[in-house]
């Protein structure tokens, strides 16, 4: 089963959203052809480019390549041991040129290399949060007809949030 919601609908605070659109997933379907469809269809209903929240099942090269045309910004989970990669470095005449640059393996920091920007930010509900980006990663092609396209599935930003919380009861340090 697939929903689409309509976030903070009725409320100021809080994660409670409004069902646009509730569909089975049929036998002869997978989660990731159901949303698209259903992506399609809201969007098609909006005046304004909407940001779309996706779980982990839907942070693959080929969700990706299948939204290409959509006209919505996606923000994806990624799966910790899911990996991407930068672009390659420039050719250098000799041999077959890289289709990938440096792996990010989602699971080990050593992979991460030198981010483009982190912010921390001292919230009062969740305590210090860290946001940090990478751009220009790209996932590996997965399937022979992806590859046959010639174009690579971009991951155009990959950023990281972690969040410390504060125990309750004890001071923030200032």
């Amino acid at each position: 089963m697939v929903t689409v919601h309509w976030p903070g609908f009725g409320e100021e605070k809080g994660s409670w959203a409004l069902p646009l659109r509730h569909d089975l997933i049929t036998s002869h379907q997978t989660p990731i052809i159901k949303a698209i469809w259903q992506l399609k269809q809201v969007c098609r209903q909006l005046k304004e480019r909407p940001i779309t929240l996706w779980d982990s099942e839907y942070g693959c090269a080929k969700f990706v390549k299948m939204t290409k045309g959509i006209n919505a910004d996606f923000l994806m989970r990624l799966s910790p041991n899911r990996c991407i990669y930068a672009e390659p470095p420039k050719y250098q005449g000799k041999g077959r040129p890289r289709k990938h640059g440096q792996k990010m393996k989602l699971s080990d920091p050593t992979t991460w290399g030198i981010p483009v920007e982190s912010v921390e930010i001292d919230d009062p509900t969740w305590g210090i949060v860290e946001i940090t980006r990478w751009s220009k990663f790209h996932y590996p092609t997965v399937k022979k007809r992806v590859r046959n396209s010639g174009e690579t599935p971009e991951c155009k930003t990959h950023s990281r949030q972690t969040v410390t919380r504060q125990k309750k009861g004890k001071k923030k340090a200032a």
